[in-house]
């Protein structure tokens, strides 16, 4: 995925990692970070789970259910055109 900066002068690669705790189908959580090889400081890192979504979701009146929010990310990555540029990984997070 590439971002412009503010002053839109220049594109920074950012490299986007899905991860999904649990079945891909019905996961129990979702973790979504953004890194860049450019800049080692930047890092962003987004865990939901369920009951967390259920509460954004409340605040914010919105109508999906964490069971398509999963779905709803990766169309919005697609969209983006991210996939189409292999900066995206899908993984499995696994607790032991």
């Amino acid at each position: 995925m590439q971002v412009q900066n503010e002053d839109h002068r220049s594109a920074e690669q950012i490299n986007v990692k899905l991860c999904v705790l649990g079945d891909v189908i019905t996961p129990a959580a979702i973790r979504l970070e953004f890194t860049s090889d450019s800049d080692l400081f930047f890092g962003f890192q987004f865990d939901c789970s369920e009951m967390d979504y259920d509460r954004v979701r409340n605040d914010n009146q919105l109508e999906i259910g964490f069971d398509k929010f999963l779905s709803l990310l990766k169309q919005l990555l697609q969209e983006t055109g991210t996939f189409k540029h292999g900066a995206v990984t899908l993984c499995n997070l696994n607790l032991d």
